[in-house]
């Protein structure tokens, strides 16, 4: 019989997971909770919003600003006493029941309901007296580094830079989550005021270290939204190539959450790499790195696949021929699975019969591995042409070692030649042949064929 023993798990490691979870939850209830419902409290309550620019934070009275302050201090306070606490049980290693992750939820929900400069000033109080060993408070002023970028990026943005200890902290915490974090906050202020990001970028972009490439992307990105051109002169201004940067800014594109992952932002981008393209005097214009990124927008990155309209539309509008080649490097693994059969038919009428043929064979070998039945629906319903014919060597030659005669009847369809030949060899070649039957069977097929 097992007997379970409590894990015990680091005080941080429960934080941060607390921080996470009642993150997410508090934040699809601010989500649903009606917003005129929302402004009459906050106007009940001193509080003004700009309509020409409700992004901005809000305006609140003299009085209020005091009490709000007071109360930054107060739930820092408490926040680092009760950090203090939970550190000293088990030397930092602690199994929460029930009641202590109730107690855990509160203190999100303190941090979770401060503004923007109560963040700053809590922020400020828990780097006070900190030292770069204390686990839990840095875990803290990591998480709070976070929320005021969302609110008041250039807060945070100065915090990072004026501060060697908080960039090293956020890159030892989570040097992810943090470019992430500079990306969205610089980008969403050049969404607003372009030249004050970029003049704040150029002053202290120096200081982000490992950061900056980052912030760059954030500052082109805005700017591809306006006008590619520009930002594409805009990244030699920032003393940076498109080779370097462009790879970092379409990984950013990826990863963003839906209002900016945009059908509208991806055409932007798309943009912007042509752009960068035509003006690569000197430079090769099939830059791997820019065709990189332009195979993820156009076949798209971490599980969001585009479609076939939207891609092939795209490079028969925008690509040269030599281009869509390069393009079509490794697709098999590329394309939606609804849309194979259409990628193999404008392959086999776009490219050159020889580059054709690899991809097309490799396309249709890994459609059959994993849907022998599909490939074989579709070959029947597809009229001839190039692509047909190229796809059925590669589901030929695929199924033979398991299913050689099916195999064979679509090999034979092919029109005489050494395509043909080539495909009947494999397939006799890859025929089981361990059992009397098989033998035999693989033997006459050979004498059918004329195989040696």
């Amino acid at each position: 019989m097992k007997i379970s023993t409590p894990v015990k798990i680091p005080l941080a490691i429960v934080l941060v997971f607390a921080v996470c979870g009642w993150w997410n939850h508090r934040r699809l209830e601010a989500l649903r909770t009606e917003q005129a419902e929302l402004a009459g409290q906050a106007a009940a309550r001193g509080i003004h919003f700009d309509p020409a620019h409700p992004q901005l934070p809000p305006r609140r009275t003299k009085s209020e600003r005091g009490d709000r302050t007071a109360d930054a201090r107060l739930a820092a306070a408490e926040l680092i006493a009760y950090a203090e606490e939970m550190t000293a049980l088990g030397n930092g290693q602690y199994s929460p029941d029930p009641a202590t992750r109730r107690r855990m939820a509160d203190q999100m929900d303190r941090i979770m309901a401060l503004d923007g400069r109560q963040l700053k000033i809590l922020i400020d109080e828990l780097s006070a007296d900190w030292s770069a060993d204390d686990t839990t408070r840095g875990d803290l002023i990591h998480f709070a580094i976070g929320l005021l970028l969302k609110d008041r990026p250039q807060d945070a943005l100065a915090i990072l830079t004026d501060s060697s200890e908080m960039l090293e902290l956020a890159r030892r915490k989570s040097a992810g989550l943090t470019k992430n974090g500079i990306f969205g906050s610089l980008r969403n202020w050049a969404d607003l005021d372009p030249e004050a990001a970029l003049n704040w970028f150029r002053e202290n972009g120096g200081k982000l270290g490992p950061f900056s490439g980052s912030a760059k992307a954030a500052l082109v990105f805005s700017a591809a939204g306006r006008n590619p051109a520009s930002a594409a002169d805009l990244i030699h201004k920032l003393g940076d190539t498109p080779d370097n940067l462009i790879p970092g800014l379409v990984g950013a594109f990826g990863y963003m959450s839906p209002e900016f992952k945009t059908p509208e932002h991806r055409l932007s981008l798309l943009a912007l790499i042509r752009e960068c393209q035509a003006g690569a005097a000197g430079r090769n214009p099939e830059d791997p790195a820019l065709t990189a990124g332009l195979r993820e927008l156009l076949f798209g990155m971490h599980g969001d696949r585009r479609d076939f309209d939207f891609s092939a539309a795209w490079m028969d509008a925008n690509l040269t021929p030599g281009q869509i080649e390069a393009m079509m490097q490794g697709i098999a693994h590329r394309v939606r699975e609804e849309d194979r059969g259409r990628w193999i038919e404008w392959i086999g009428e776009k490219l050159p019969a020889a580059k054709a043929r690899h991809e097309i064979r490799d396309l249709s070998a890994n459609w059959t591995r994993q849907d022998p039945r599909g490939v074989a629906s579709w070959l029947a319903s597809v009229p001839e042409g190039p692509g047909k014919e190229m796809a059925i060597r590669g589901y030929a030659e695929t199924l033979a070692a398991h299913d050689p005669r099916s195999a064979a009847r679509w090999a034979v369809t092919l029109p005489p030649g050494s395509e043909r030949e080539a495909t009947l060899v494999r397939i006799h070649q890859d025929w089981p042949k361990d059992q009397p039957a098989e033998a035999a069977a693989a033997a006459a097929f050979a004498g059918e064929h004329g195989i040696e």
